[in-house]
């Protein structure tokens, strides 16, 4: 799933301009996908977009489909994208926000056995990748969304695997996460893309 980049990161405010998170969004998704395309290989890969700039830069980036759900809300957006994935399918949800994501990362995730596999994030309350292979798929992103999910697990009788890489694990949601990363954002740009310094076209520079 990525959010419109101008909407992305608001919780970056006090540390990062607004163009500055759009600018940071659109690098993240660009780094995720090209991590996700090397680990994945020939395996489809699905953005959950909420526009058309954040499509056009998921397909930019190798996406091989980019899904604008009709739904509002994450959790409901996530089940209309994978209502369209057959039913004896996996699916792999993977946040775009992680600086650190290795293709290694992701696959140790799908080389974990289980019905249901859960990546937390640093902190262990949230999730930042939830992988399933069962026909039922539920999704409960938000606060304490790690407990949420082994909850619903339980109700539905499935057991979950629990896999905790430091790739997977560290997001940038807090000025805390942005200042335990320690890069400036030109270095990190320049880290995150694929020609260091490229101005993304899908930004639009504000005052």
């Amino acid at each position: 799933p990525a959010k419109s980049f101008h909407d992305a990161k608001q919780r970056l405010a006090p540390v990062l301009s607004r163009n500055d998170r759009a600018r940071l969004s659109a690098a993240l998704l660009s780094h995720t996908m090209r991590t996700a395309r090397t680990a994945l290989g020939d395996q489809p890969i699905t953005v959950v977009a909420t526009n058309a700039a954040v499509a056009e830069a998921a397909l930019a980036a190798g996406a091989d489909r980019a899904f604008v759900p009709s739904a509002s809300g994450l959790n409901p957006q996530l089940a209309e994208a994978a209502a369209t994935v057959p039913a004896g399918d996996p699916v792999l949800v993977l946040h775009a926000d992680l600086p650190r994501l290795m293709p290694a990362d992701i696959t140790a995730l799908i080389e974990t056995a289980g019905p249901m596999v859960i990546a937390p994030d640093h902190s262990g309350t949230g999730t930042n990748a939830l992988l399933y292979r069962t026909e039922e798929r539920f999704f409960a992103f938000g606060a304490e969304s790690c407990a949420r999910h082994l909850a619903d697990a339980t109700a539905h009788s499935i057991v979950p695997a629990i896999i905790r890489r430091p790739g997977i694990a560290y997001d940038l949601d807090e000025p805390t996460d942005w200042q335990r990363l320690g890069e400036t954002l030109p270095n990190l740009l320049a880290r995150l893309q694929d020609e260091p310094g490229r101005r993304d076209p899908h930004i639009i520079e504000m005052e």
